[in-house]
């Protein structure tokens, strides 16, 4: 009896190792789908690999752009005001009123405002961490790139562009201070230079 016990840990062991390389391998797809959607300026396919958590941050931007066509972002953090600023430079209040989360985040990606040059950077993931519900992936061919993120839904690993949101505010802050110009008028330079 004593003799089968290293057998059975050993066992336990690997078919650990296997589901977690089964859920390494799903982060994998799911990125690499985020990312052919994205070079391909699908919109709708990148929509469908995002998790409910961006789904909803989009939602919300929506809900605030309909809501009135002036300047009431102030309170809110960079990367959203920038999205909005964006938004109603290039639509009409009557556009933006019909618009969802989806419809918003679809736009981005069909109009190619998502930089391809650095979506083509982001070759792979080369490390992959599952813990539990939640992954990250280190990307190929991003110096200095914090973990790609990652969240176990109902129908799979999603990428969380939500849980992205606040270190990316906090990189436009410190470039809106090295600036030296008002929050506004960096957005307004940033929307300018992307033309």
């Amino acid at each position: 009896m004593l003799k089968r016990i290293p057998y059975v840990i050993l066992l336990l062991a690997f078919a650990g190792c296997s589901s977690e390389s089964k859920e390494a391998e799903s982060i994998r797809k799911a990125f690499q789908a985020y990312r052919t959607a994205l070079l391909a300026g699908d919109g709708h396919a990148s929509w469908s690999v995002v998790d409910s958590g961006t789904h909803e941050y989009y939602n919300k931007i929506a809900k605030l752009m309909s809501s009135s066509g002036g300047d009431d972002t102030g309170r809110l953090d960079l990367i959203s005001r920038l999205m909005i600023m964006r938004m109603r430079l290039n639509f009409s209040n009557a556009e933006l009123a019909k618009m969802d989360g989806r419809a918003i985040f679809t736009v981005g990606v069909t109009r190619g405002w998502i930089s391809k040059a650095n979506v083509q950077r982001m070759e792979r993931l080369t490390k992959v961490e599952v813990t539990g519900d939640l992954g990250k992936g280190y990307v190929k061919g991003v110096s200095n790139a914090s973990a790609f993120p990652f969240v176990k839904e109902s129908d799979g690993w999603k990428v969380s562009l939500s849980k992205l949101l606040k270190p990316a505010n906090e990189v436009l802050k410190s470039m809106a201070r090295r600036s030296r110009m008002s929050e506004r008028e960096f957005l307004r330079a940033l929307l300018d230079q992307a033309g």
